[in-house]
């Protein structure tokens, strides 16, 4: 398995932590999360194709953002992808989960979008939400808890078909705590 920016200005080190160099210290964010003002909260990335372009397949995947973590007790209930300019050439994307401890370890590279095709992305505007056992729904969406264990970051990847060679979306995360199971990995 690997992470395809993994070495972008940074490292982890063998205590687990990540260790980031300037360039990586002033990186911008791609993603954020925000509260609805109800339980449930929303986790936001800008995704471009040239992210999902290196993320090559199920074992080799691209991390959206490394600062923005789904807690190892969410409950993932509904997913967005709304597309800002239209992609191409690719047959589908995945999105899914890398654990966060050692940020390298894929829980499931297609486990909360499995292969949105890009019929699904190649008008500016469309939206496409995702609902738990609906379609291009993973394992992971709507099950409880996300990990059992670990906190999550989330991936990106094209899994079939040529890479992608244009196209901008914003992926929502909608999601609440589940009951925790366990003590929270890092």
């Amino acid at each position: 398995m690997t992470i395809a920016n993994s070495v972008t200005g940074a490292w982890v080190n063998s205590d687990g932590l990540r260790v980031k160099f300037p360039s990586e210290l002033v990186k911008k964010s791609t993603g954020g999360e925000y509260n609805a003002l109800t339980s449930q909260h929303i986790t936001e990335f800008d995704i471009d194709w040239t992210q999902a372009a290196l993320g090559t397949s199920a074992t080799v995947v691209y991390i959206l953002d490394y600062e923005v973590v789904l807690p190892n007790t969410a409950v993932v209930e509904k997913i967005e992808f709304i597309t800002g300019t239209a992609w191409a050439t690719d047959t589908s994307i995945s999105i899914g989960t890398v654990r966060r401890s050692d940020f390298t370890t894929i829980i499931d590279a297609d486990g909360l979008v499995d292969a949105l095709i890009l019929a699904e992305r190649n008008l500016a505007g469309e939206t496409t939400v995702i609902l738990p056992g609906g379609t291009y729904s993973g394992v992971l969406l709507g099950a409880q808890p996300l990990d059992a264990t670990y906190d999550s970051l989330v991936s990106i990847c094209f899994e079939s078909g040529s890479a992608p060679t244009a196209g901008t979306g914003q992926l929502k995360i909608y999601w609440t705590n589940g009951v925790v199971t366990t003590n929270a990995g890092v």
